[in-house]
């Protein structure tokens, strides 16, 4: 996710819901649901790309153990 994709900033929020007083909301129920959901996509994607992460990494780990067991497999016996 680029940082174009981050969405408004907290304070470009506080002046879009509230007014100068800071007491009335302004908001729109359209746009906040809009919202919501670009944000509930956009944390489906960063946990499935995650998950995808945790999987690969995973794998790599199970590959270094069997190197490294049978490279010491392998050392061991050679010095028999």
């Amino acid at each position: 996710m680029d940082d174009n994709d981050a969405g408004p900033s907290l304070q470009t929020l506080n002046k879009a819901l509230f007014n100068e007083a800071g007491s009335a909301p302004l908001w729109d129920d359209g746009v906040v649901r809009e919202r919501l959901a670009h944000y509930q996509q956009a944390t489906e994607k960063a946990r499935s790309e995650l998950a995808a992460l945790q999987a690969k990494h995973q794998s790599i780990q199970a590959q270094v153990a069997t190197i490294l067991f049978l490279h010491t497999q392998s050392t061991h016996f050679s010095s028999i």
